[in-house]
């Protein structure tokens, strides 16, 4: 039985206690207009979560996306690095190979382990040959760091016959020097080939 405020009785004698589900029969318009703009109110509750919820994952997504993209660009540019100073090495017999020696890039310097982890995101293939280039780039390095240790300090107006002379060039390994320095512009070039291949195999890769 329900029993209405005394104030609503003194209002209107005629109100008497009633039951549950008479009340409800009385008021089933009233509590379905509530539930209906309560069910609204949740809905559009709903959706606007889920619309929060889609965009923060479109967001990380193109964060995850983006970041992604700029490490195969720093990929592509540590190869094309490698590869333009190497093609700017002379052959063994070349006149200009101490010049370039003494002024070449330090292989043993470069960041082998990182152009490594940005290779292995592209493929275990450009990962392993990373681990190629870096054996030969440091053979090389281990060469011309020992060439310019035999070398006096260059001053300005030095012949560079008199320097030249420094260095025993009867020791000089040509075969291996010209091997190694092919093999490391041969694996770089296939990396870049790999990078290629799975930049094109990506979605939206024309948009790109």
């Amino acid at each position: 039985t329900i029993y209405f405020p005394r104030w609503l009785k003194r209002a209107n004698p005629e109100i008497a206690p009633m039951d549950f589900m008479q009340w409800l029969n009385v008021n089933s318009g009233a509590i379905q207009a509530l539930g209906s703009v309560a069910i609204a109110i949740l809905t559009a509750v709903l959706a606007w979560i889920t619309w929060q919820y889609v965009r923060l994952t479109r967001e990380m997504l193109g964060e995850h996306l983006e970041a992604a993209a700029a490490r195969r660009r720093e990929l592509r540019t540590q190869a094309n690095r490698l590869k333009g100073i190497l093609q700017g090495l002379p052959f063994s017999y070349d006149e200009r190979l101490l010049e370039a020696i003494r002024n070449c890039y330090d292989f043993q310097s470069f960041p082998y382990d990182r152009f490594r982890a940005l290779a292995s995101e592209v493929s275990l293939t450009a990962g392993s040959k990373v681990s190629i280039v870096e054996t030969n780039l440091k053979w090389l390095g281990d060469l011309f760091h020992t060439i310019r240790s035999a070398l006096p300090p260059r001053l300005t107006n030095e012949p560079l016959e008199g320097v030249s002379r420094a260095y025993d060039w009867n020791k000089f390994p040509k075969r291996e020097y010209e091997t190694k320095w092919r093999n490391a512009i041969n694996e770089l070039d296939l990396i870049l080939v790999e990078l290629d291949s799975f930049e094109k195999a990506l979605p939206n890769a024309s948009s790109e």
